[in-house]
């Protein structure tokens, strides 16, 4: 039997296509999910209002489950399609989401849809959701015989395997494999060497927070197997809100602990910083404080500022009104534009950094289209915003641009015809 933090590392392995990982990541989480009546784990996609199952794969459970359930995603009705796919959580069962919204049928109605699975003794459901992009991501679910509710300490260990299997499906996105070229730290655990490539991270402090977050992911791996928990704890989704810790063997056959970078990429049409739209969009989709803590390797009271910050300059009392306006981009029958006031999505794509600029141009262009002006960026490269023009002017020459918004543009893949 796979633990827990065997999962989060195999969460991270970018060779192979979705099913294949997927696959790998159903058969190590069956066993420790699975109540009894099986285990099912697939991509999903929102388009109008019905959930579009891919890469499916199903572990225990009965010959024929993947046909009922496909049947159940094709006839859900809406209301519990919004529930289970739009609004805010990470794992919860369907019975205690249905508790919160009294307008919900009960589970047990007879209608032909629930049909389905109580003629094959499958009441309830635990739902473990990854988002990826707007209106698609991961879902594992656990099938019950029963209605039930997920524990505290279960929902807590799961809570923090996904933030490791959504760092993992961020980083396949933007990686075809893991290698030495590109990482911003590599780690040696035979000399104990930490050579440090991005000049942010070069600070004295920012060093000592990579290697103890190098130390805390070993120390993870040794008490996986009796103190899951605590051992998930230890190892954080994020380094800083920007870098994932994963694993990498060299043509030599050693083994380095690189820093990619691999932030959750929010877009916002509020002047918001890069934090500030992270805290803002994990908290909308229902993580509370502790958990968007963990995915982004930051403290909470550093998340709990950041969130009063954002929900400052985005007009939004509480987190309800939070919730609600994040929920109003996935409720969305079409793509919202970025013109519109409200948006404040998961990136459908990552910024798109070309590879001919030096690191201090790509880390310019990334912040410029993270929307900061010359002068904010001067202060967070702690240089003058004279330099940040001259890096602009580099940057627009090499990519043959003229503008700030043709970089934009450039960088998130858009064309400029």
């Amino acid at each position: 039997m796979s633990h827990v933090v065997q999962i989060a590392h195999a969460a991270y392995r970018l060779d192979g296509d979705d099913e294949g990982w997927l696959n790998e990541l159903v058969e190590m989480m069956g066993p420790r999910l699975d109540r009894g009546r099986g285990f099912v784990g697939f991509r999903w996609r929102v388009d109008e209002g019905r959930v579009i199952p891919e890469e499916f794969i199903t572990r225990g459970g009965w010959e024929g489950d993947e046909t009922m359930f496909r049947a159940l995603l094709q006839n859900l009705d809406p209301t519990r399609a919004r529930l289970a796919y739009e609004q805010p959580y990470c794992y919860r069962s369907l019975s205690e989401i249905a508790q919160a919204h009294p307008a919900l049928e009960d589970l047990r109605d007879d209608s032909d849809m629930q049909r389905l699975a109580h003629d094959r003794d499958v009441i309830d459901f635990e739902m473990l959701r990854v988002d990826e992009a707007r209106c698609q991501g991961w879902m594992f679910s656990v099938m019950r015989d029963e209605v039930a509710g997920v524990e505290p300490a279960r929902r807590a260990l799961w809570e923090h395997v996904a933030a490791h299997i959504a760092a993992g499906a961020r980083l396949r996105q933007r990686l075809d494999r893991a290698d030495l070229d590109g990482a911003a730290a590599i780690y040696d655990p035979r000399t104990d060497r930490l050579e440090v490539r991005e000049t942010t991270l070069k600070p004295a402090a920012r060093r000592e927070t990579i290697r103890t977050m190098i130390a805390a992911r070993r120390q993870a791996d040794a008490l996986a197997e009796h103190r899951p928990l605590e051992a998930m704890t230890l190892w954080q989704g994020l380094v800083a809100g920007r870098w994932s810790l994963l694993d990498v063997v060299d043509s030599d056959g050693r083994t380095y602990t690189i820093l990619r970078e691999n932030a959750v990429d929010v877009r916002s049409t509020v002047r918001l910083s890069e934090r500030e739209r992270q805290v803002a969009y994990l908290v909308g989709r229902g993580h509370h404080t502790k958990l968007v803590a963990y995915e982004l390797g930051l403290s909470p009271s550093t998340v709990r500022s950041q969130l009063r910050s954002a929900m400052l300059k985005l007009n939004v009392e509480g987190r309800a009104g939070l919730i609600r306006l994040v929920s109003s981009v996935f409720e969305a029958p079409s793509p919202v534009p970025m013109e519109d006031s409200a948006l404040l999505a998961l990136a459908d794509r990552p910024c798109d950094l070309p590879a001919q600029l030096t690191e201090a141009e790509r880390d310019v262009a990334r912040q410029v289209y993270e929307g900061l002006s010359n002068e904010d960026i001067a202060a967070r490269r702690e240089t003058s915003s004279r330099t940040v023009a001259n890096q602009l002017r580099a940057i627009y020459t090499k990519l043959g641009l003229n503008s700030r918004e043709e970089l934009v543009r450039r960088l998130g893949g858009g064309d400029l015809s």
